[in-house]
């Protein structure tokens, strides 16, 4: 139990550093600006895969430039260029090209340890040392704090549940009353830390812009939604709710990993703001050329004030609370899929929120 404990803390400890960089994320990004994702890792260091943004145009070339803390600081900067050789000297700094279908870097020097970063010159970035736009800025330098700590965490959450649901089964023999709640809570925690981390994931990959680059499929959308009620039918059951469903068979094109989360979070937030012994009713259907889904309950709804900020991150308490991702992440895909996603207070004050989705090609 000490070890549990003392993961669940660590984790809660962390989980405020998640949130400023996956916060900070919001401010406004350029079109086009230098991606960094990590391809082989050797823990204090890793090769790096150097690519544009999708928003970069196909004759767009960016300035790259690898930077390191241990470089000597001058004019009090924090990171200073690396100079791997004359050739690439670029404005008095030394760089290389990149873009869409120019790659001037060379693959010995995509390798970089964890004490440096990439930069890219971005015109548009207010530098205010010279008052003047123009500066090296970090090539998703946010995006892949929260990947490392999104897989950091996994693990050992990974082993601490497994290890909660061994003693819970007898494996360290019969448990007091009071241990066996104290597993069952802290196991408890740990699925939702679980379950954070997979939505900062998530998040920084709809916000890198690299969703666009993952193949489509077609998705029946009627075996996700029984998928995903099977999936939470022990958390109903617990609380005696009923299901109440209608649901057509919708085929939609899409990402079924993503498609999967955004149904499953309504459903989540569904059973969570229900109360004990009601119910919630799942409808699927076609409608034109769209797939509608509607999920409703008999919760207590969102208030007006807290309407307006429902589906951006980290929104208020309420109806759709929690890590203040579930429901963002919902709209970031339907978005991405050509599709939109609503909350409607219905006459009864109860809850009801709408996913739509192009039965075509997104």
């Amino acid at each position: 139990m000490g070890r549990a404990h003392q993961l669940l803390l660590s984790a809660a400890l962390l989980l405020p550093v998640a949130a400023l960089a996956i916060s900070t994320l919001s401010a406004p990004m350029p079109a086009c600006r230098l991606q960094v994702i990590p391809d082989y890792d050797l823990k204090f260091a890793y090769q790096a895969v150097l690519q544009p943004s999708p928003g970069c145009r196909e004759d767009d070339v960016l300035r790259v430039r690898k930077s390191s803390t241990t470089s000597v600081k001058r004019n009090g900067a924090r990171y200073q260029p690396i100079k791997p050789d004359g050739t690439a000297l670029y404005g008095g700094q030394y760089s290389w090209r990149l873009g869409k279908r120019v790659f001037g870097v060379p693959t010995s020097e995509l390798w970089i340890i964890n004490s440096w970063r990439w930069e890219y010159w971005d015109p548009e970035v207010w530098n205010p040392r010279t008052q003047q736009k123009g500066r090296w800025a970090a090539g998703e330098v946010l995006r892949d704090l929260v990947y490392a700590f999104s897989h950091d965490l996994r693990t050992p959450l990974l082993a601490n549940g497994m290890n909660m649901r061994s003693a819970l089964a007898g494996a360290y023999g019969e448990l007091p009353a009071e241990y066996r709640a104290n597993l069952q809570n802290g196991l408890a925690a740990n699925e939702t830390l679980l379950a954070l981390a997979d939505q900062l994931l998530l998040v920084a990959k709809y916000e890198s812009g690299e969703n666009a680059q993952d193949d489509t499929q077609s998705v029946n959308l009627r075996d996700l939604v029984v998928s995903v009620l099977s999936d939470l039918k022990p958390r109903a059951q617990a609380k005696a709710l009923t299901f109440d469903t209608a649901l057509s068979g919708v085929t939609v094109q899409g990402r079924k990993h993503d498609l999967r989360r955004a149904v499953q979070n309504l459903l989540d937030n569904a059973v969570k703001f229900s109360p004990p012994d009601g119910t919630v009713w799942v409808t699927l259907s076609a409608e034109y050329d769209e797939a509608v889904l509607t999920v409703r309950d008999q919760g207590r709804g969102v208030s007006a004030e807290q309407q307006a900020r429902l589906f951006q991150r980290f929104r208020g308490s309420g109806a759709g609370s929690g890590s203040g991702l579930g429901l963002y992440l919902t709209r970031r895909i339907a978005e991405a899929h050509g599709g939109s996603v609503r909350y409607h207070r219905r006459a009864d004050a109860r809850s009801e929120f709408t996913l739509t989705l192009p039965r075509g090609t997104p």
